[in-house]
């Protein structure tokens, strides 16, 4: 059985390329320990504090990237998220949100 991999949230203070996509300065990514040290070795991130993490959590949809919003979905188990528009991304993690409350 597969070890499950705690994720660290920081902060990116500069931009860096995740998943072959640009994610700017001020953006909150989830990370590996591995990762997260890395970043952070090399100041391109500082940890997000539980106040960005919440803020983050409520943030609105529609101002979101669609790579952002296939990440989240990919993250919360939405299937066939690679090929959904913005709308249906939209669509699929509210339904799933609303399936798991």
């Amino acid at each position: 059985m597969a070890k499950k991999t705690d994720l660290i949230v920081l902060e990116l203070t500069s931009a860096i390329v995740m998943e072959g996509e640009i994610v700017t300065a001020g953006n909150l990514i989830e990370v590996t320990e591995k990762e997260a040290r890395n970043l952070l070795a090399r100041g391109k991130a500082v940890v997000a504090d539980e106040q960005d993490v919440e803020s983050a959590a409520d943030a609105d949809l529609t101002e979101m990237t669609v790579a952002d919003l296939q990440k989240l979905a990919g993250d919360i188990g939405v299937e066939g998220f690679k090929s959904m528009k913005k709308d249906e991304l939209i669509a699929a993690i509210e339904a799933a949100s609303e399936a798991s409350e």
